[in-house]
């Protein structure tokens, strides 16, 4: 099949789980022997490219074709500026993609959040008709009201160009069954059961199949970020956002640091946006606290990662947490079991799905096969400090449920067990 993928992520420019979708989408469609482009913006790039992308069956090129909006050469990140700086960026993008779109053959695959996915309306009134999908990553309204940010214009604006990707779409995918009820309740005329289909996100197959680190590079990892050698590390990755609740693990050291005398060393890295900065000072100003009062006590910032050193501290660390407010899914924790270290997840729609989770969740945590689950309801600190004291008090518990949450990843979440079901919509989208 001709496949073009339209993304505002692509490499090197990842800073969500949408992207790294993207990513290994492509790679496997070029694998089983589609021809395929992406579209994304440019950010001080070349045009047009080829990528390689590797996993353990070899190396796959894709077709790469950028964008450049009128500050692509003074940005960093497509996410630069205020919202309404985004969405005339974004705007200027899909017009241009249109265009090169628009007397084209073949399946069209918009991912994004709002204004991606909206261009299905062009494409199926000004365009040829394409069979045209969307997948939303992440409803970006129900972002923006659960971080409480009062922007009706933007809202609005976010919710319109949301439904008209719905309305407009041949298949609409989203990643879990909460974010499928999301849509159903807020655009009841313009969702179709037969037209929204769930298909979880599923891990890289680099993280899957790269070799466990050794001890020795491990340590050298630690010496370049000057990380105590003797710590119990605790990794959290993600963007770096209110959303994520970082303050919540960071404020629960006071109540973990006189109960365990050891190190304990928390690495908090992840995608960190200018428009995010006041947030990452606050937490930067608490974690210096936390450390002045507890010796103990180390929390360390790696704003924008490298993504191979991800999976050291996957590696090296004791267990991943994640205390996200909202959280549709969680790629992060497929990540952590994919190198077999078990989670502390917070109670959010992301840790239902993947934890297959009906009823309350039990005060202050309830342990499952592959995690652990904290009650968000209240007293986030404390329940989330008892859920730290008791991984780090129970390190065999902790490795069997990384085993637990390792086999999980390898019989569900696998890119090489699923293409198939992309390639199956695509083809009936076709027919």
């Amino acid at each position: 099949m001709k496949v073009y993928l339209v993304s505002i992520q692509y490499v090197p420019n990842i800073t969500g789980g949408g992207g790294v979708v993207v990513k290994e989408l492509s790679r496997e469609l070029v694998e089983a022997g589609d021809d395929v482009t992406v579209l994304t913006i440019g950010l001080k790039d070349k045009a047009e490219e080829n990528v390689d992308l590797i996993d353990e069956t070899g190396t796959f090129t894709v077709k790469v074709k950028r964008f450049f909006v009128s500050d692509s050469k003074k940005i960093s990140n497509p996410y630069v500026g205020t919202k309404r700086d985004e969405f005339r960026r974004f705007e200027e993008l899909t017009e241009q993609i249109f265009e090169y779109l628009k007397d084209k053959e073949g399946v069209i695959h918009l991912h994004g959040h709002y204004i991606i996915p909206a261009l299905a309306k062009s494409i199926k009134e000004k365009g040829k008709k394409n069979p045209t999908l969307i997948s939303f990553h992440a409803l970006e309204s129900v972002a923006l009201e659960a971080k409480n940010i009062k922007d009706e214009y933007a809202l609005n604006y976010i919710k319109e160009r949301e439904e008209i990707g719905l309305k407009y779409c041949d298949y609409a995918i989203v990643n879990s069954g909460k974010v499928e009820k999301q849509l159903k309740k807020m655009y009841p005329s313009t969702f179709s059961d037969e037209k929204v289909k769930v298909i979880p996100n599923y891990v890289s197959n680099e993280l899957i199949h790269t070799k466990k680190i050794s001890d020795e590079e491990l340590l050298q990892i630690r010496r370049k970020y000057g990380l105590r050698e003797d710590s119990k590390i605790i990794f959290h990755v993600g963007r770096i956002d209110k959303i994520k609740g970082i303050e919540y693990l960071i404020e629960a050291m006071e109540i973990v640091s006189p109960k365990f005398k050891s190190n304990i060393t928390i690495v908090i890295a992840g995608f960190l946006e200018e428009k995010q900065m006041d947030y990452f000072n606050s937490i930067s100003n608490l974690a210096k606290k936390i450390m002045n009062k507890y010796p103990n006590i180390e929390i360390k910032f790696i704003p924008n990662m490298d993504a191979e050193d991800k999976i050291y501290f996957f590696d090296d660390c004791a267990f991943f947490l994640t205390p996200a407010i909202l959280e549709p899914f969680g790629l992060t924790t497929l990540e952590a079991w994919a190198r077999g270290k078990t989670v502390i997840r917070s109670d959010n729609e992301g840790s239902r799905y993947l934890f297959d989770i009906k009823g309350e969740v039990s005060k202050p945590f309830e342990k499952k096969d592959t995690g652990i689950i904290v009650n968000f309801d209240s007293d986030r600190k404390e329940n989330l400090a008892e859920a730290i004291i008791w991984l780090l008090n129970n390190p065999k518990e902790a490795e069997k449920m990384g085993e637990s949450g390792k086999k999980a990843v390898y019989e569900k979440y696998s890119w090489k067990n699923t293409i198939k079901i992309y390639r199956n919509l695509y083809q009936s989208a076709t027919d």
